[in-house]
């Protein structure tokens, strides 16, 4: 456990300014002095599980593990279902449809312009 100033502060005679460390033999009472906001308390294995004695996976673990979850994930990204597909197409043609107005004046231009 560390303890670390918030605040210029001063214990056992001596003084600590902010982010000095505090030997924890000069502090009487750590958690109250954390409740009033003088020093923080900092645990030497601050987020780690208790008695978990290093990291949970190693980093090539983890990209073997990254690369694998992206590679299923490709897998079921495209459906394959016959009425999905009809569905996209018909919307499809609907966007894309290059027909013609049927109107036309006796000049050749689409109906509803002026020239």
């Amino acid at each position: 456990m560390r303890l670390i100033a918030n605040k210029p502060c001063s214990f056992g005679g001596q003084k600590f300014y902010i982010g000095d460390e505090i030997p924890e033999n000069f502090v009487v009472d750590a958690k109250s002095q954390e409740k009033m906001g003088v020093i923080t308390i900092v645990n030497d294995n601050m987020g780690e599980p208790e008695g978990q004695s290093g990291p949970l996976f190693t980093q090539r673990q983890v990209e073997a593990m990254i690369a694998k979850a992206v590679e299923e994930s490709g897998k079921k990204k495209a459906d394959s279902r016959k009425t999905v597909k009809n569905a996209a197409k018909e919307q499809a043609d609907k966007l894309f449809s290059t027909e013609e107005p049927n109107e036309t004046n006796t000049d050749g231009a689409a109906a509803g312009i002026q020239t």
